[in-house]
């Protein structure tokens, strides 16, 4: 075991008598959000879960991104609540975590958050939500109906369970694996995205993303609008490849990508942030057909089909 894993177990060990007590000082919270890292990996390895925490950089990012300044915000895989930290304290959040440690945490972090400890595929609201922000577990088999059709792993469910409490032209931003953006066998799923939903981006991000957890699978974080009122019309799609995420493949610190590539989108005239300071509708806009610009630079992919 290397020295990185030994401190991570013994902040972990830290953090469990922490929560035994039955108060805890301002500092005491802080030294949990900062060092709670949980007891899995990013994918499934027969009893984690599929558990990982997303580097705070990253989460964001992807609040960033998705231009949250408000509203219902459901996070269906929240761990310890991570996204939380940078979201508008005018937000209603929702998180669900099904791990009792994790979504303890979660509680006593984000106070103000109404945390679920559930198996989120099985929780219904009876009211939708603006966003749905996460990083699902990776990898596990699950028991979903799939309006896409077909089986598939956790990270499709995640993503379908998502698009299915969101309001129309509601959004979804969570960090997936690229096998799913690129994989035959999900495939069914990514043809039912495109054609119910409008695709607003891909972001691919470097292996070295997840290093801090002893990890190196890509992801790239989703970007998708609720709703598609004309099937047939084309539309823009904004694909980015961060190289950069702030520390390289030994964990050193390096400049981030992640700050050029939203200024990038936030000015894009078609990017959702610009049409709505311009009050165009969320949903029905020109643009030009995704099936037509999958191809990324330099053999990356964003949207196979």
């Amino acid at each position: 075991m290397g020295r990185k894993e030994r401190k991570r177990i013994t902040q972990n060990e830290q953090v469990r008598e922490l929560l035994e007590k039955e108060s805890l000082t301002d500092e005491e919270i802080q030294f949990i959000k900062q060092s709670y890292s949980g007891i899995g990996g990013l994918v499934r390895t027969g009893w984690d879960n599929g558990q990982f925490f997303t580097p705070e950089n990253v989460t964001e990012f992807v609040i960033k991104m998705l231009g949250i300044e408000g509203g219902r915000i459901l996070e269906p895989s929240c761990g310890s609540g991570g996204f939380f930290e940078h979201l508008p304290s005018t937000c209603d959040v929702v998180g669900i975590e099904i791990m009792s440690e994790a979504s303890k945490v979660a509680q006593i972090c984000y106070p103000k958050a109404n945390i679920l400890q559930e198996d989120a595929l099985q929780v219904t609201f009876d009211e939708p939500f603006d966003y749905c922000i996460g990083n699902p577990p990776f990898g596990l088999k699950v028991d979903f109906d799939f309006a896409s059709g077909g089986k598939f792993k956790s990270e499709v469910a995640f993503v379908e369970y998502g698009l299915r409490n969101l309001k129309d032209g509601g959004i979804l931003g969570m960090v997936v694996p690229d096998s799913m953006l690129a994989n035959k066998k999900e495939t069914p799923f990514r043809k039912w995205a495109i054609e119910n939903n409008r695709l607003l981006g891909v972001i691919g991000f470097p292996t070295q993303t997840f290093f801090h957890s002893g990890t190196s699978v890509k992801t790239s974080l989703l970007m998708i609008q609720k709703g598609r009122e004309n099937p047939n019309e084309d539309y823009d799609v904004f694909f980015a490849v961060a190289e950069k995420i702030g520390w390289c493949t030994r964990g050193n610190p390096t400049d981030s990508d992640l700050d050029a590539i939203y200024h990038e989108y936030a000015s894009w005239p078609q990017s959702h942030l610009n049409r709505r300071k311009r009050g165009v509708d969320p949903i029905v806009v020109p643009f030009q057909n995704p099936l037509d610009i999958i191809e990324m630079p330099e053999g990356q992919y964003a949207l196979a089909l």
